[in-house]
């Protein structure tokens, strides 16, 4: 740890001091993978503090391991380095395959989750989501060489429901013909959602991944899990922060959101179809969550309970269809 940490001290601090002490401790940010602040001692008394997220170490069973971290990895190296959008620094990897030894080294922002906060930082955060993408439509093309990032198209989407049907079909054989009811309408829905220009998103824009520092003018808006990144259509990321949230907030946040992203150019449709694209998500991320049932673990009532929540978003996009 202290090679690694001397390794990384030419981008962690601009001191000339040498490396005292360290300590580690366990971060409550951690989710699917153990996560540490490290706090370094210089001999010159100062302090500075590094987050270590150990993807060696992961709580639960996750699919696809390799490719989740070199994604992540790969997004803060390549992507967000240059970006200025406030992301936490990328200090450095230790990577050993032999010693199953898989660091990521960023920076250490204090802040609070945006689930915590009041509707105000929800607002900005939807204000920062759409400068984020609307800074790299204008570089879709190298995007959509890298090989690194998931591709969010419609066979990706359309997968997820023929997934979900499968699950479905063996966890809970009965409500197979409720869900079929879904799936038969699910390609129109798929049109919707991939109708807009791709770009970089999150893939997993959830609160809990979003951090707040600071106030006001001094406000740093910090995201992190890059896990699941892709180039896809922007609505996505803005579904899965918006989830929950009714008029007038909703409308304040698709408001921040179109602000912000057109500014780079980015074209964002208007209020109404926005709804109705974002709902189409919506209603995908209950697709995903059932296509997902073997690897969470449901059972019937689970598969019961989400199969209720996707007939009620289905209505609200049969209701409100685009003008």
């Amino acid at each position: 740890m202290r090679q690694c940490l001397e390794r990384i001290l030419p981008r962690m601090s601009n001191r000339q001091s040498a490396i005292a002490a360290f300590h580690r401790r366990r971060s409550g940010a951690s989710t699917s993978y153990k996560t540490d602040i490290l706090t370094v001692q210089f001999a010159d008394g100062a302090a500075s503090k590094v987050f270590l997220k150990n993807f060696g170490a992961f709580e639960r069973v996750r699919d696809v391991l390799r490719q989740r971290r070199e994604r992540e990895v790969s997004v803060y190296q390549y992507l967000l380095e240059d970006a200025n959008l406030g992301t936490p620094r990328y200090y450095g990897t230790v990577w050993d395959e032999l010693q199953r030894t898989f660091w990521l080294l960023l920076e250490y922002v204090e802040g609070t989750e945006v689930r915590y906060l009041e509707t105000n930082y929800w607002i900005a955060v939807a204000g920062w989501l759409g400068q984020m993408h609307g800074y790299f439509t204008r570089h879709a093309h190298y995007l959509s060489r890298l090989d690194f990032l998931r591709r969010h198209d419609a066979d990706f989407l359309s997968a997820k429901a023929d997934a979900a049907l499968d699950a479905v079909s063996q966890i809970l054989p009965g409500s197979v013909a409720r869900f079929a009811r879904i799936v038969n309408r699910y390609d129109r829905v798929v049109e919707a959602m991939v109708v807009h220009p791709p770009t970089l998103i999150h893939g997993a824009f959830r609160p809990q991944n979003v951090m707040v520092s600071g106030e006001s003018q001094s406000m740093r808006i910090c995201t992190y899990d890059w896990e699941g990144a892709a180039f896809g259509a922007p609505l996505y990321d803005l579904a899965y922060l918006t989830d929950g949230f009714k008029p007038p907030t909703l409308d304040l946040m698709f408001s921040m959101y179109r602000q912000r992203a057109t500014r780079f150019g980015m074209s964002v449709p208007e209020q109404e179809e926005m709804r109705y694209v974002v709902n189409c998500f919506r209603l995908h991320m209950i697709v995903n969550l059932l296509a997902q049932a073997h690897v969470k673990q449901y059972g019937e009532s689970d598969i019961t309970k989400r199969l209720t929540q996707g007939e009620e978003r289905l209505h609200l996009v049969d209701s409100a269809p685009p003008t």
